[in-house]
């Protein structure tokens, strides 16, 4: 599993949670979503956590919007928001009706075709996030491996590509996942790198990164 950088440090109780339930995961920043679950034999899961406070404000400030377009951007995964709390009290903070919040709801659901899962507090959320860990297939781990040290044996193809693409600047896991499903190839990738940054959460300035690797002659 990868958790979100941003959300490990709003949330470190979560985090801490998930360590002493046995989660294997590491932090890093994830493009969209705050988890992303690997699984076996189907698409890779994403969750976007909404609380209560969450949910209103992004609702207010329109940037669900723009996280659902970030999320619906990126291929290969399985999109959800996995929503925390009560709509009851939603209700009790604002002037919004039961039905205009379940309107949201339903524009999710059907309008941008997202899974939605509900919990009704934290500790609940890390039950779901370790059950979805486990059904999803643990075994299918995207590792990361320091540049510098040999490359581990046993590695699939797969693994061992991913591995290359990990070493260019500023690539995380979880980028060098979208670049490989992206280019489908390290031959494709390296002869099309100009185009990196048509991948949502790939911006310039580590697409100029990447482009300088490339290029640099020795000597």
């Amino acid at each position: 599993m990868i958790v979100d950088s941003k959300e490990a440090s709003s949330n470190p109780e979560i985090v801490k949670n998930l360590q002493n339930i046995g989660v294997d995961f590491k932090v890093e920043s994830l493009p969209a979503g705050d988890y992303y679950i690997p699984s076996v034999s189907s698409k890779d899961l994403v969750l976007e956590r909404k609380s209560n406070t969450d949910l209103v404000r992004s609702i207010r400030d329109r940037s669900i919007w723009e996280q659902l377009i970030l999320l619906s951007s990126w291929k290969e995964i399985r999109p959800c928001i996995l929503f925390e709390g009560s709509p009851t009290v939603i209700t009790k903070w604002t002037d919004w009706s039961e039905g205009s919040i379940m309107g949201v709801f339903l524009s999710i659901l059907f309008d941008w075709n997202f899974q939605i899962l509900y919990t009704p507090s934290e500790r609940w959320t890390v039950i779901t996030l370790k059950r979805l860990y486990d059904r999803l297939g643990s075994s299918k781990k995207k590792e990361l491996f320091p540049v510098g040290k040999p490359m581990p044996r046993g590695l699939t193809l797969e693994e061992q590509a991913r591995r290359v693409i990990e070493a260019f600047p500023n690539i995380s896991a979880a980028r060098a996942d979208l670049i490989q499903k992206h280019f489908r190839s390290v031959n494709n990738f390296i002869r099309n790198w100009a185009t990196v940054d048509e991948i949502s959460g790939i911006g310039p300035k580590i697409k100029d990164g990447i482009g300088k690797v490339i290029m640099y002659e020795h000597g």
